[in-house]
């Protein structure tokens, strides 16, 4: 009985450091699982896939600047979109959704220059209206996957410039808005959401070309960049019909064709004169209502 005793003991003793230690290993386990659960519940911006867009967005949308296809560099695509097809399917949409794209639309004035007979015509940089169409048709139906890059442009920027500025009395006071005629126009392309996507993922906002636009008359582009401290704090006033129904005849068209966009700006320079007087008008830092000015 003794010997069986001893035994039993010793079995015991050599059984409870295993028993200790599969108990701690399940302790462990189960606070790991309840740190991972905890993480997904708390940081869900930790997903690789959110943390990848957010990227994304820091590399390729301009908060203060807009993108102007008028220059060389803003009629190229970013350089990371450039890495693989991966990268590229996920960056595009952001670019191009994400970026306003601005177009002047003042008629160039630049002279004509007379060459002599029999001279090989010089090869001269894209400028103005033809570099935004030439920039528009590479993205358009005819020649890029369909045009859906040129379709996922959201924000757009009209930016007239009054080319007499300064000469036959056009002159300005500084620091006054008084009897200034520049302008631009923001249009924001209404969006709807897709229930079927995540709004954290590249897509998940698609267009809705036949919703109605939100479309104002800014002073400066300052009133809309999202990156400059001005954004927002002016008085939108009423837009004018007749652009509101230009704007409106170019979306329900073939938005994705080049040619809607240079009809737009044909028809907008037709509304130069009038458009000044419905610009925004900046708040005081008082808070009272600014005195609209003509």
């Amino acid at each position: 009985m003794k010997v069986q005793r001893s035994r039993r003991q010793r079995q015991q003793e050599a059984e409870a450091p295993e028993n200790a230690e599969s108990e701690t290993l399940g302790q462990n386990e189960k606070s790991s699982q309840r740190g991972e659960d905890k993480k997904k519940t708390i940081f869900p911006f930790l997903k690789p896939e959110t943390v990848k867009i957010r990227i994304y967005k820091l590399l390729v949308v301009e908060t203060k600047l807009c993108i102007w296809p008028a220059t060389k560099a803003g009629r190229e695509q970013p350089d990371i979109s450039m890495v693989c097809k991966e990268i590229r399917r996920a960056v595009l949409p952001i670019y191009y959704g994400e970026n306003t794209f601005a177009v002047d639309i003042a008629p160039s004035n630049a002279p004509a220059v007379v060459k002599k007979t029999g001279s090989a015509p010089a090869r001269e940089p894209l400028t103005g209206l033809v570099a935004v169409q030439k920039w528009a048709e590479v993205l358009s139906t005819k020649h890029n996957e369909g045009g859906k890059w040129f379709g996922m442009v959201r924000n757009w920027c009209f930016s007239y410039r009054d080319p007499l500025a300064g000469f036959g009395g056009r002159g300005t006071v500084p620091g006054t808005v008084e009897g200034k005629r520049d302008f631009i126009v923001n249009v924001q392309v209404s969006t709807k959401r897709d229930s079927t996507v995540d709004d954290g993922e590249a897509g998940g906002v698609r267009q809705s070309a036949r919703a109605g636009p939100i479309v104002e008359v800014h002073r400066e582009a300052a009133c809309i960049m999202p990156g400059w401290s001005d954004c927002g704090r002016c008085m939108v006033q009423t837009t004018p019909e007749i652009l509101v129904v230009a704007i409106q005849n170019w979306l329900r068209s073939d938005r994705k064709a080049s040619e809607g966009l240079e009809e737009l700006v044909l028809e907008m320079r037709k509304m130069v004169d009038g458009l000044p007087a419905a610009c925004c008008t900046r708040t005081p830092p008082n808070g009272e209502r600014p005195v609209l000015l003509p």
